[in-house]
């Protein structure tokens, strides 16, 4: 049996103990194995691995122990055995770093596997194992899965995780949730809201508990954020009704238009349990004059009007205030709407922008402009349009929320 290549080596099977020291001295750090006082060397050949960290079977076994705090992995992936360096009294909950790094624990390895096999529906499922708006996750994720991916480490770049994931969807023939559904049990819950957290609710308490569900939604349509914050350009509402339809399918009833204002109303109806989903909507205000000047609109509520349809164009000039996603999508939109400039104003490094890095990398290649170190200090009337003030700003030593503290120059 051919032995492991590991950093570009070649091991014999009479040189397993340089193997061992090798791998204790590897440059892949595993933060899941910190602590542990102990840990084995196991070569697996051949196989396919349920996961890269659970091992169903050793072709060879060394038992080489080592002692630390800190402990190191290395294994060369492909047709090669995989080689693994697994704490021994953990190596049932170890995870991949990629699973480990997505804030859903979406089993990333098993669905990529089952995309590679052309079982789309199958991989589909695995995630709505963890998040019952697969799809969605698909289009709007910002993919630290891929950050954190073993293969952009030992390799040249990461497994494209959000690609395929959207790959899988679109290609998916079924959106109905797989698997049995609980006993009814006669229990109803009001849900408040119909964005992420009230569907991913209505779908828990249908389908794994088995309690009749009923949806307010104070708007026209269903969806909260996901419909009237995040643009069509990034999520498109086919993807999104669909998504909703599988959950009415399940029995969910959406109520629309249907504004709720007290608790205590719902559970005096008969409901036997209220969740909040109301979102965030509000917006954050600027805390500067002018700010209530005709022209000016918040961000949020920006983007609200566009995907309801209320506002279809905007000036050829546009300045949008603040460096998040909401500012990327903002400014993205107006380019959309007919503006010829917009100009995204920052008040601190492009480092320390909160947007994704990929909404920003679009918004640049989309031609949005983007001013750092701009603080907005004052909006005024300069017909026929709108004058901003702006100081500079300096960046300081970083604060406790891990944003650095600002001067103006």
């Amino acid at each position: 049996m051919p032995m492991p290549l590991i950093d570009g080596k070649q091991f014999a099977q009479e040189g397993l103990l340089q193997v061992a020291q090798h791998c204790a001295q590897a440059a892949l750090h595993a933060p899941q194995l910190i602590g542990k006082t102990e840990i084995r060397m196991q070569i697996v050949a051949g196989q396919e691995l349920e996961d890269y960290f659970r091992v169903q079977d050793a072709a060879n076994k060394l038992g080489a122990r080592f002692s630390g705090e800190t402990y190191k992995t290395a294994y060369q992936m492909g047709e090669p055995p995989v080689l693994l360096l697994i704490g021994a009294d953990v190596t049932p909950i170890v995870q991949a770093p990629c699973r480990a790094a997505c804030p859903a624990g979406i089993d990333v390895p098993r669905y990529i596997r089952l995309i590679g096999d052309g079982r789309y529906e199958e991989a589909v499922a695995v995630v709505r194992e963890r998040v019952p708006l697969p799809s969605i996750c698909a289009y709007v994720c910002h993919a630290p899965c891929e950050a954190k991916c073993r293969r952009g480490t030992l390799r040249d770049r990461p497994i494209a995780i959000e690609a395929l994931k959207r790959f899988a969807v679109d290609h998916s023939r079924s959106w109905e949730p797989k698997g049995p559904r609980a006993k009814e049990t006669g229990k109803r819950v009001a849900v408040i809201g119909s964005g992420p957290a009230g569907l991913t609710a209505a779908y828990y308490l249908r389908k794994v508990f088995g309690h009749g569900v009923t949806v307010f939604e104070a708007l026209a349509e269903a969806g909260g954020m996901m419909r009237v914050g995040i643009p069509q350009y990034r999520l498109p509402r086919e993807i999104l009704d669909r998504e909703i339809a599988a959950i009415e399918a399940l029995g969910v009833e959406i109520k629309l238009n249907a504004k709720q204002d007290s608790v205590e109303t719902l559970l005096e109806q008969g409901y036997d349990a209220v969740f909040v989903a109301v979102g965030a909507h509000r917006d954050v205000r600027l805390q500067v004059p002018g700010e209530d000047l005709p022209g000016v609109i918040e961000c949020l509520s920006f983007l609200r009007e566009v995907s309801l349809g209320k506002k279809g164009k905007v000036g050829p000039r546009v300045a949008v205030i603040g460096g998040g996603n909401a500012a990327m999508d903002a400014a993205r939109t107006a380019l959309r709407l007919g503006a010829k400039e917009v100009s995204i104003l920052y008040r601190r490094t492009r480092a320390e922008m909160p947007a994704y890095a990929d909404n920003v990398e679009q918004a640049l290649r989309e031609g949005v402009t983007i001013q750092f170190q701009f603080a907005v200090s004052k909006i005024s009337r300069n017909k026929p349009g709108l004058k901003v003030e702006c100081l500079r700003t300096e960046c300081g030593p970083i604060g406790a929320y891990g944003k650095s503290h600002l001067k103006t120059i």
